[in-house]
């Protein structure tokens, strides 16, 4: 999905749940959803990836990305000795 239209509608549905702190999620998913265009001045690419990034699904277990760096960050390649001139 465009990053532009997720984070438009992310925009629409947090305004619409600020303006209207009674209402259900379903009624504030679905204003976001109708107007998100109206929001698109305020739109973020940036924002709209990172939230798209957050909403697709894990590959492996969890935390399994950062234990491999980590892990990969630890190994040392083994080293000529400095010759001396």
């Amino acid at each position: 999905m465009n990053p532009y239209v997720v984070s438009a509608q992310f925009a629409a549905y947090v305004w619409y749940e600020h303006e209207n702190p009674g209402k259900s999620e379903q009624e504030a998913a679905s204003f976001a959803r109708r107007n998100w265009v109206s929001f698109l001045p305020c739109a973020h690419k940036g924002v709209g990836k990172l939230l798209t990034k957050i909403a697709e699904p894990r590959r492996g277990g969890i935390g399994n990305s950062w234990s491999k760096t980590i892990r990969n960050s630890r190994k040392t390649s083994p080293r000529k000795p400095l010759m001396s001139s």
